[in-house]
């Protein structure tokens, strides 16, 4: 059997809502006109409203920055209408990115969501897709770089020419 695939790759921004005393600490994210707040991390850290505001605020601040340094426009994802989506990350802790991402991507209206992750924490539940392949959980997650064997961060320019590729393939 041959399967012919012609897939456009699009860089999704997602950017985390932090906790005010924890900038590695998820407590929501932000992805267009969507945005996530996680109440359960929320009430345990005993956030006031106003603090949750002022993170969300630098958030907002972030998202836009990162949009405009890899020309990363909500139009972009106007084509997604009635098509499969895989949506995938190099794992997931809290969650919160992902589902900012998927619920944008929802009100695009695709025919489908996928999610593609190589690891996630055992207990990670996700709503809204398809379908979800999940390569590895593990109950005691706690950095998803734990998990690689080299976790660098990706420079600018490496996002710049992943956002240009296009893939082609007969399977």
């Amino acid at each position: 059997m041959s399967l012919n695939i012609n897939a456009l790759h699009y860089p999704l921004v997602s950017v985390k809502v932090t906790a005010p005393h924890n900038p590695e600490l998820a407590i929501g994210a932000i992805c267009f006109d969507v945005t996530y707040i996680n109440t359960k991390i929320a009430n345990m850290l005993n956030l006031s409203n106003s603090q949750i505001a002022k993170q969300i605020k630098e958030a907002e601040k972030r998202f836009v920055n990162y949009c405009t340094r890899f020309n990363v426009n909500e139009k972009n994802f106007d084509n997604v209408k009635d098509k499969i989506i895989a949506i995938t990350d190099d794992g997931v802790a809290t969650g919160s990115t992902l589902f900012a991402a998927i619920e944008f991507i929802k009100s695009k209206n695709p025919n489908q969501i996928i999610l593609v992750l190589p690891i996630a924490s055992s207990d990670f539940k996700i709503k809204g897709v398809n379908k979800s392949v999940i390569v590895y959980t593990d109950p005691s997650l706690t950095a998803i770089s734990q998990y690689y064997k080299n976790f660098p961060q990706v420079k600018d320019e490496e996002i710049k020419k992943l956002k240009s590729l296009k893939i082609n393939s007969n399977l």
